[in-house]
């Protein structure tokens, strides 16, 4: 702890302090979190390096002016190109979106374990952390393009998979409790 305050490195870590807090709401099963980080770790190993060219230069252009340099200095010094070489418009860019949509096929295959049907990755009936780490980061795409993901059909990739997970998380969008 550092002054009453307790430093989170990872979004698995910010869940798990979260889940502790506040117990009412879980989003780890009760048998483990073994899948929780084993599918955190395929998604930042498999999808994020995809993930990256495409969103980041896409995300630059919401920003507010203040925002801008910090990332552009950031994000230019820890990929060594110019936010202008991450995503250039063309071949180039098509050829990154359907890297993207092909890591996602990887992931879905992964869920599609439990059946094609089946929406959560546990395969019960409620959300888990893998569950809402993936939706936030389609969710990403949506919030920083919404034209994208219109042209790119992100919705229909891997034959309509995130989409719908993303519909069936949406009654834990505002919780009533």
């Amino acid at each position: 702890k550092v002054l009453g305050r307790v430093p989170l490195i990872g979004t698995i870590e910010c869940a798990e302090y979260l889940e502790e807090k506040f117990p009412e709401r879980p989003v780890f099963p009760k048998t483990g979190k073994a899948l929780e980080h084993a599918v955190e770790a395929f998604f930042d190993a498999v999808v994020f390096p995809k993930f990256f060219m495409p969103v980041l230069s896409l995300t630059y252009e919401i920003l507010d002016e203040h925002a801008k340099p910090y990332f552009r200095r950031t994000r230019e010094k820890a990929f060594g190109k110019t936010l202008e070489e991450f995503s250039p418009e063309g071949p180039v860019r098509d050829g990154q979106w359907k890297d993207l949509e092909a890591a996602f096929d990887k992931l879905a295959a992964i869920y599609d374990k439990n059946g094609s049907n089946v929406d959560f990755i546990a395969g019960g009936t409620n959300p888990t952390h893998a569950d809402f780490y993936t939706a936030s980061n389609l969710m990403w795409i949506n919030c920083v393009s919404p034209e994208e993901w219109k042209n790119r059909g992100v919705e229909q990739w891997s034959n309509g998979r995130w989409g719908r997970l993303l519909k069936r998380l949406e009654e834990w969008e505002n919780p009533k409790d």
